[in-house]
């Protein structure tokens, strides 16, 4: 592997978070002023949820545009490296989404079951975007 297609793998990554990030905070933005009109307070919940990750996500890949450079085999495999570790988190948190929104289900608390909705939707598009890098990587 070159470190020019390396980079351009990596610059292609963050574009995909970055354009994911842009499309959470709208399609979160949009929700929450639709409803404003009417008080569901599950979408209303997810909503939130969807804007506030959609803006740390862009947080994230505007660090991580910060930092692209060429990279040698050594920088290759931190990368891979950090990578991993990002999809174990990510698993993690989507999982923890899945706990929070089955035991939210059986008490109807329906902002909680929005908000762990909200999360899962997030993780596992995280998740797929940091695959499809990680694929490359191998």
């Amino acid at each position: 592997m070159w470190a020019d297609t390396l980079l351009h793998w990596e610059t292609q990554a963050v574009m995909r978070l970055l354009l994911w990030s842009t499309l959470s905070v709208a399609a979160g933005g949009a929700l929450l002023v639709v409803v404003r009109r009417k008080p569901l307070r599950l979408l209303r919940h997810f909503a939130i949820q969807t804007t506030v990750c959609g803006f740390a996500e862009a947080c994230v890949a505007a660090a991580w545009w910060r930092t692209l450079h060429l990279r040698d085999a050594t920088g290759a495999a931190q990368l891979s490296s950090r990578l991993s570790l990002v999809t174990a988190i990510v698993v993690g948190v989507a999982l923890a989404g899945v706990v929070l929104g089955a035991q939210s289900w059986s008490a109807r608390r329906l902002p909680v079951i929005g908000a762990a909705v909200g999360v899962v939707v997030q993780a596992l598009a995280i998740l797929a975007l940091d695959a499809q890098l990680l694929a490359k990587l191998s």
